[in-house]
């Protein structure tokens, strides 16, 4: 939903990301890129990657586990992602829903069943 010419809201599944050009607001504030990713969980990952690539912007830097960035990989932490810059060089990183780190438990959000140990024998 545009609210003025500089501001630009996107509901994310119950979160909301603002998106701000003061220049457009007529605002005397400089442009400048987020400091570090903002992270978008999703469906399709290859659908959006795909996208992507035909877009620009992709990452051409290596990352964690030496893996490239702008490309689909099993990150190190286990989940699926792809990392890019948009227009304005703001970082972003798309993550396969599926594969989505939590912080909670060391891994993935889905993990096999734990095993459970039999005493006594």
């Amino acid at each position: 939903m545009r609210v003025s010419p500089g501001r630009h809201y996107f509901n994310c599944g119950g979160v909301i990301l603002a998106l701000y050009d003061p220049q457009a607001d007529g605002d005397n504030r400089e442009v400048r890129p987020n400091f570090d990713h903002v992270y978008f969980a999703v469906a399709d990952l290859q659908a959006v990657h795909q996208r992507a690539k035909r877009l620009g912007g992709l990452a051409d830097e290596t990352g964690d586990g030496n893996l490239p960035m702008g490309k689909i990989a099993k990150r190190p932490w286990g989940e699926r992602s792809f990392y890019l810059r948009d227009p304005f060089g703001n970082p972003l990183c798309f993550v396969d829903n599926q594969t989505l780190f939590t912080g909670k438990g060391g891994g993935p959000r889905r993990r096999p069943p734990r095993r459970r140990s039999r005493r006594g024998r």
